[in-house]
């Protein structure tokens, strides 16, 4: 029997960054993530550069977290 060689992704979940459950422990993750992405932004004005260096993450990982989440960067600006 020939395995196949694709893999099925799952949809990304509203509020994740990835395809995750959406149990009460993460809904508590992406709410804490959610309040420490918007104190950086706050603190930085909405760079997003500073932010992500703020919170030791790559520039790329924190826009895709943002849109995950569905955060604006230029309202705190």
């Amino acid at each position: 029997m020939k395995r196949s060689t694709r893999t099925s992704r799952r949809k990304a979940k509203p509020g994740s960054a990835g395809p995750r459950s959406t149990g009460r422990l993460q809904r508590a993750i992406d709410e804490v993530v959610r309040r420490e992405i918007e104190a950086a932004l706050r603190e930085n004005g909405g760079n997003v550069a500073a932010s992500a260096r703020a919170l030791g993450v790559t520039e790329m990982a924190l826009r895709k977290r943002l849109r995950s989440l569905g955060i604006d960067p230029n309202s705190y600006r």
